[in-house]
């Protein structure tokens, strides 16, 4: 399954472009690199909605409107774009475990606002 294209991570994006679906997202600066370990990304956060009831959407929407003080942050100093793998159902979070444990492995440590929920 490949990425969407980048969007902006606003809430009006959000709720024109982000599927309902279940699917794993990659949220990363819109304007600079973070210096892991290992090398440079932009990425910030790799998150999954495996929940049928909350996807992709509902959960992208929620960190659009500032519900994470981590994220809100770095939205504010550097812009934020995000990215989607849709319509995964089950798959989700082993796909989701799976894009970690590839990032850790690539830079040397998880995006710098999953180490606050690991």
């Amino acid at each position: 399954m490949a990425w969407s294209r980048w969007f902006d991570l606003t809430s009006s994006i959000v709720a024109n472009e982000a599927p309902t679906t279940c699917g794993v997202f990659c949220i990363a600066r819109a304007e600079s690199t973070i210096s892991y370990p290992a090398g440079a990304s932009a990425t910030v956060l790799l998150g999954v909605a495996p929940d049928r009831q909350r996807g992709l959407r509902a959960i992208l929407a929620e960190i659009a409107r500032g519900t994470r003080p981590d994220l809100a942050v770095q939205g504010q100093l550097h812009g934020l774009r995000f990215c989607f793998q849709g319509n995964l159902g089950d798959a989700a979070g082993g796909i989701h475990k799976q894009l970690l444990e590839d990032f850790k492995h690539t830079y040397g440590a998880p995006p710098c606002c999953n180490e606050s929920n690991q």
